[in-house]
């Protein structure tokens, strides 16, 4: 069996900074892959496997980022990645047991991480594999469709403030002590949160100031980027759009045809929690869902391997198709489909044809005292039943949502790329959000939520305005004798922050759809 070496040491940033480092290591030089955290050494240890890792031929680098931990420094989420990255990759390139090359890896923040690492430009940075991550940290993030993702970003801002070690204990402990109830602090608005003062970034989030993501957004500055990369995304992950955004920047938009080329995007079922499991909410999906036991890290580090050997790597997408409950190949995302719409019809209805004597409404009224809930979905948070598909029912049933209804399938339908909804729509109120979920339903009655988002937009009483909803991407097999469903309503809580302004919003029947990839 190959001998591994393990120690800890602390690494020095341009500045003088020293970051908290361990290294697993093979005994002859290997390529690296470099593990920046904000969660603990110790956790990324016990996720990523290092010491298997090292006995294929990696050395392995898990790193506290700056004022995390054993790190010195103050936080700055993603701002302080691009420099601390490129200085992180330069040490490790630097280092005996390294042969020069680094490759980075993880999942979350850790892949936020790498993209900022790969802004910063060193060129021993040699690929990427960033897994149910973000290359953009505004839209898909900390928002969507114009509304906080209050349900993950509360949550997280909570946690930072908790177990920041350059607070005191009773500021950690003061944060704690949010956590005892989730439900009061989630309904703070970001403007008068406590979490403003505690974790000073959360207050630049909820201010909304948009030059802060310049310098962090890759997709303003992907003709920097030059590097294969290998992205891992789940379609109940809160990060889903972001992880195929980022995919397709640098498909697209990469510093070399080579780099562009060697892109590889894989799409399973999967919740942010329970990456690579078999099921996700009320789903079962069986054992080909299982990324774990089909092998998929081992998969991924051959792919980077090879790509940094300069071999020919595998490019395109992979995607487990939800109702076939199998994989299939595309060569790139969104595959070539038929944008098919479906209308909203006066008798609660949703027909394929468009309908030429609807003139119907639907009124729902919006309370930020008692919005509409969170059931499932994409999302992470301290809330239950948790992410992934449930029977919607329970929600349907209440007066502010809005609910359309096919007919029964006459024969299955194959939905693979993104969803889109045009909801045309007037408000009592100066602004409202519409919030649009797909729905699966069985022919037992169960109604399982695929996908949904929001889209939060100013609005004149009274007048109607035609809101777009960018629903979100999905690939799934809906079966002969199930219905398709459009659920629409006034919020989607604690998913979303609660718009201040309640009002009666008027769903004007004509000309409302939502549009389907059928492939």
């Amino acid at each position: 069996m190959a001998k591994v070496t393990a120690f800890e040491t602390r690494v020095a940033m341009r500045d003088g900074v020293e970051l908290a480092t361990d290294v697993i290591a093979p005994a002859d030089p290997a390529p690296a892959l470099l593990i920046r955290t904000p969660y603990t050494r110790g956790m990324s240890r016990s996720f990523e496997d290092p010491i298997g890792a090292a006995r294929k031929g990696w050395a392995v680098v898990v790193q506290d980022v700056r004022g995390r931990w054993d790190s010195d420094g103050t936080f700055s989420p993603f701002h302080q990645e691009v420099d601390d990255g490129h200085d992180a990759v330069a040490w490790v390139a630097a280092q005996p047991w390294c042969d020069g090359r680094v490759v980075g890896w993880g999942g979350s923040y850790v892949g936020a991480t790498q993209y900022l690492a790969a802004l910063g430009g060193h060129p021993a940075l040699k690929a990427i594999a960033p897994v149910v991550s973000a290359a953009s940290y505004d839209e898909g993030w900390t928002t969507e469709g114009g509304a906080m993702a209050a349900g993950f970003v509360v949550l997280w801002a909570a946690g930072m403030a908790a177990t920041d070690p350059r607070a005191t204990e009773a500021q950690r402990r003061a944060a704690a002590k949010l956590g005892e109830d989730w439900a009061a602090l989630y309904r703070q608005p970001p403007s008068t949160s406590p979490l403003r003062e505690m974790w000073p970034p959360f207050a630049r989030w909820a201010d909304g100031e948009a030059t802060q993501w310049e310098p962090v957004d890759v997709a303003r500055n992907v003709a920097r980027l030059d590097l294969p990369a290998f992205h891992v995304a789940g379609w109940y992950d809160i990060f889903c759009e972001s992880s195929l955004r980022a995919y397709t920047t640098l498909r697209d938009g990469a510093a070399s045809p080579r780099a562009r080329a060697a892109q590889r995007l894989i799409v399973g079922p999967w919740s942010h929690a329970g990456l690579y499991l078999d099921f996700v909410g009320d789903l079962v999906l069986g054992p080909a869902a299982a990324g774990a036991t089909q092998g998929l890290p081992w998969v991924m580090l051959d792919w980077l391997r090879a790509a940094i050997d300069g071999e020919e790597v595998t490019s395109g997408v992979r995607v487990f198709v939800l109702g076939e409950n199998r994989w299939r190949d595309l060569e790139s995302w969104p595959p070539p489909a038929t944008a098919t719409p479906l209308w909203l019809a006066d008798d609660g209805g949703l027909v394929w044809e468009q309908p030429t004597t609807v003139e119907g409404r639907s009124v729902v009224t919006y309370d930020p005292d008692d919005p509409t809930p969170t059931r499932g979905g994409r999302l992470l948070g301290a809330y239950l039943p948790g992410a992934g598909a449930y029977d919607q029912r329970v929600v349907e049933e209440r007066d502010d949502v809005a609910v359309f209804t096919s007919a029964p399938l006459k024969k299955a339908v194959t939905v693979i790329g993104p969803v889109q909804a045009k909801v045309r729509v007037a408000s009592t109120g100066p602004s409202l959000d519409v919030t649009v979920k797909l729905v699966d339903v069985w022919p037992d009655g169960r109604a399982m939520n695929v996908v949904d988002s929001i889209r939060r937009v100013e609005a004149t009483p009274g007048r109607v305005k035609t809101v777009t909803v960018d629903v979100g991407s999905i690939a799934i097999r809906i079966p002969r004798g199930h219905r398709i469903r459009v659920d629409i309503a006034p919020a989607n809580f604690p998913r979303f922050d609660l718009n201040p302004h309640p009002g009666t919003h008027t769903i004007h029947h004509k000309g409302s759809s939502v549009t389907l990839p059928l492939v």
